[in-house]
């Protein structure tokens, strides 16, 4: 698991919060759910095509935002469902400055990669305060590609990471 990793960070540490100059300001994600979930939705153009959306029965694989003087890292991996019989796994993470987002499912065939992977089309912002944390994610036409496959990724997801 990539991001178990942060998990540990967002447990471990203490108060975060404060915005680094020149660096965007963590705005709570506004329609983050009251309880720990996912809202929005994210629509798939290319090797796979639908409007995706998560359920309450379904994973949160990884939710977390630290931001303090030091770190300014966050994740976001979810499994989603089109309401029919695709699901899917979508996710985002910043770490170091860098965002990079992942796309699995079992209806894109990909021989050697596990994921399809990109790191254009996206941003992310989040808050955390004490043990809570929400995460929002923008995904502009992100492309992500692996096995001569390519999905573009377009939606945004507001998640509260935990009650």
């Amino acid at each position: 698991m990539k991001y178990a990793w942060l998990v540990v960070v967002v447990c471990a540490c203490g108060k975060g919060g404060g915005d680094k100059p020149g660096s965007a300001p963590a705005v709570a994600p506004s329609s983050a759910p009251a309880k720990k979930g996912v809202t929005g939705s994210v629509t798939l153009s290319g090797a796979l095509a639908g409007t995706f959306t998560w359920k309450d029965d379904l994973a949160i694989n990884s939710c977390g935002w630290v931001d303090t003087e030091q770190v300014k890292t966050g994740a976001l991996d979810v499994t989603m469902t089109d309401g029919k019989d695709t699901f899917i796994s979508v996710g985002g993470k910043l770490v170091d400055g860098k965002f990079t987002t992942n796309l699995g499912s079992a209806k894109i065939h990909l021989p050697h990669a596990s994921l399809l992977t990109g790191n254009t089309g996206i941003t992310m912002t989040g808050t955390y305060s004490g043990d809570k944390s929400t995460v929002a994610v923008t995904f502009q036409h992100s492309v992500v590609t692996g096995d001569d496959q390519s999905v573009t990724i377009d939606g945004h997801l507001d998640a509260r990471c935990n009650d």
